[in-house]
């Protein structure tokens, strides 16, 4: 095994979790967006800046990666919750991309992605204009 490979068993686990991911994210994508937004693979990583980022290539969506070291929560509810806003977050950015609208200038989430957000069930919280509260989890996560 090559050095900072992980062990075959902790890959199969990584594999096993970011096809739930990817799951998650499709349950969501038919629930909230009728299905629009394209199927792309939902991976968790460690070490990123941010807690979620969407990645894309050429102007076209490529993934999303979800930074486990901030999925935070008292209870596995309170972290499925928190796991469920950031990939809700993401998917907007998503959402807006495919759609042709400004979703993030000069560090600052655009009015068209607060709106798209919004209509998605994901409200702003003008405070720090990067946190998202969750209208109804339970209604998005059926």
């Amino acid at each position: 095994m090559r050095e900072g490979q992980a062990p075959a068993t902790d890959q199969s686990a990584a594999q096993e979790l970011d096809a739930l991911l990817t799951g998650i994210y499709g349950a969501m994508n038919c629930n909230l967006f009728n299905s629009e937004l394209p199927g792309i693979q939902v991976q968790f990583t460690s070490g990123a800046r941010y807690a979620g980022v969407t990645q894309v290539c050429n102007g076209e969506v490529t993934g999303i990666l979800i930074n486990a070291d901030t999925i935070r929560g008292d209870s596995t509810e309170a972290r499925a919750d928190y796991l469920a806003g950031i990939l809700l977050h993401e998917m907007i950015h998503v959402y807006c991309i495919i759609n042709g609208l400004p979703h993030y200038e000069g560090g600052k989430h655009t009015p068209e992605f607060i709106e798209a957000a919004a209509d998605h069930g994901l409200f702003y919280d003008d405070f720090m204009n990067t946190n998202f509260l969750m209208a109804d989890r339970a209604e998005i996560l059926k």
